[in-house]
């Protein structure tokens, strides 16, 4: 049955986006445009995307960002890596140790991580916002760097990697990230990789700040494999920091699956709706108000 998800879900994201309805576009304030892809970004200013685009690549990324201070605004259009297959390796978007880059507005399907923002340490003040991620395979969002947020996003079916035996995660970050307002539907695990599935995870340990915030989140639909766990919200830290709270989280009632999941016991959960987990808080404090239904 999950195998079957996944075939008939791949195809649908995939067939729905260019038949999409779009508002019409000012592209004023644009520095330059995406065109084709792949495609390096490498000048600061708001780069635009204004049609559908495609590539087969298999490793790489669709669009590299390699300046400071990008803005890449979509408009609502695809950036789609299915040709590849699900062997793929590819990214949809990526930068690396950059500064204060923005995503914006992206439909980005096919690819082993949709969109990743990382770092080495020298990154951060990102900004990735009102994206759309279908049918990726591994990852849909990864944010590195302390000061980013991750917000109002879409990450819809994930998984179908071939081979797959790790983790997959809907929303992925490191440092002080916080993660807002976002919906995360649809991990499923390949068949015999043993695979988890974890919907929002965040990696604050090195932050310089020490703190994250997981907020008005909604994650459900996460159906790991064999010994692999699902996981709702996973805060790793041990700073101890974390809040998460008014998050609507749902899951299978699987063996092994958590609702949130904390590394220290002062991460704070308060006002969530936590319902179909074998276990509702890991670790986690209480601090009151969450809503817990097997």
């Amino acid at each position: 049955m999950r195998t079957l998800a996944i075939l008939l879900l791949v195809p649908l994201a995939a067939c729905a986006w260019p038949g999409h309805a779009r508002a019409a576009q000012n592209y004023d304030a644009c520095t330059g445009t995406v065109a084709s892809l792949p495609a390096t970004i490498s000048t600061p200013g708001t780069w635009c995307v204004k049609q559908d685009l495609a590539t087969s690549i298999a490793s790489g990324s669709a669009i590299t960002v390699t300046a400071n201070d990008v803005v890449l605004d979509c408009n609502d259009f695809g950036i789609d890596g299915s040709a590849a297959g699900i062997s793929s390796l590819a990214t949809g978007i990526s930068a690396s140790d950059t500064l204060h880059t923005e995503i914006r507005r992206c439909r980005v399907s096919g690819f082993s991580t949709g969109i990743a923002l990382t770092t080495t340490g020298v990154g951060g003040g990102h900004r990735v916002e009102g994206n759309h991620l279908a049918a990726n395979l591994l990852v849909g969002i990864n944010v590195e760097g302390d000061g980013s947020r991750v917000q109002h996003n879409d990450v819809f079916a994930t998984g179908s990697a071939a081979g797959a035996a790790g983790s997959l995660y809907g929303i992925r970050t490191a440092g002080s990230v916080d993660v807002l307002d976002n919906t995360v539907a649809g991990l499923v695990a390949t068949t015999g990789g043993n695979g988890a599935t974890i919907g929002i995870y965040t990696d604050f340990t090195g932050a310089s700040t020490g703190s994250v915030s997981v907020d008005g989140n909604r994650v459900k639909g996460l159906h790991a494999d064999g010994t692999g766990k699902a996981t709702a919200v996973y805060l790793h830290s041990t700073n101890g920091r974390g809040a998460v709270r008014n998050n609507d989280l749902s899951g299978d009632g699987s063996t092994g699956s958590v609702g949130i999941s904390c590394a220290s016991a002062t991460d704070r959960a308060r006002y969530n709706i936590i319902d179909g987990f074998a276990t509702f808080l890991v670790t986690c404090f209480n601090a009151g108000h969450n809503d817990e239904k097997h």
